[in-house]
């Protein structure tokens, strides 16, 4: 799983303080992929 950037963290900071969606949620969030 990919680490969050300093940078990554100040912009996804409120979704990480969410309940259930933390830090690990953030990392496989930004390892997902969609196709369209």
């Amino acid at each position: 799983m990919a680490e969050l950037s300093d940078q990554e963290m100040l912009r996804y900071n409120r979704q990480i303080i969410l309940r259930g969606f933390d830090f690990d949620g953030q990392e496989a969030l930004k390892d997902s992929r969609v196709l369209v």
